[in-house]
């Protein structure tokens, strides 16, 4: 089983009214398609009738299937499909996405996670009462957490006294 995806996803603020160069929305704040996102589903779409095509004029054993994946960005789409069995019987899934060149590449993507947190502590300023949030200022524990995602694609070395030194 072959399957390609097609993404229809729309971003937040990114309505255009059609044939227009400049940013002219069709609907305040709406939806819309960016960086080639218009061409996702129908590109998919082509190339999955192009190869069942192939597929069934040539007798090769085998199935093509299209897939619409919704929130290609920041919805997780294909994560939700996934965990209802959408591709439990797929051997190989093929997507693609517009770029400045015409190729093919192997290479790790970055996922989009939204994670959201909630900080507690007491409020200090430097101009008035910095020494008053110095051991639980709610500012500490974000700057700790910047910090150690920072550190987390850092190549670093146990130290001495156990704790982790910079190479």
């Amino acid at each position: 089983m072959i399957a390609l995806l097609g993404e229809f996803d729309a971003l937040a603020g990114l309505s255009q009214i059609a044939g227009v160069a400049e940013a002219r929305p069709l609907e305040d704040g709406g939806t819309g398609h960016g960086c080639g996102h218009n061409l996702l589903g129908t590109g998919s779409l082509m190339a999955a009738v192009a190869l069942a095509r192939y597929v069934r004029e040539n007798n090769l054993s085998g199935t093509v299937r299209y897939y619409g994946c919704p929130g290609e960005e920041g919805g997780s789409g294909k994560t939700f499909m996934a965990r209802a069995g959408a591709f439990a019987d797929v051997d190989t899934a093929l997507t693609w996405h517009p770029a400045p060149f015409n190729g093919a590449r192997s290479t790790n993507n970055l996922a989009v996670l939204e994670i959201y947190y909630r900080f507690k502590g007491d409020a200090a300023h430097a101009s008035n009462g910095a020494r008053a949030g110095t051991r639980r200022s709610a500012l500490s524990r974000p700057r700790a957490a910047d910090a150690g995602s920072a550190r987390a694609g850092r190549p670093h070395r146990q130290g001495r006294q156990g704790r982790c030194d910079d190479d």
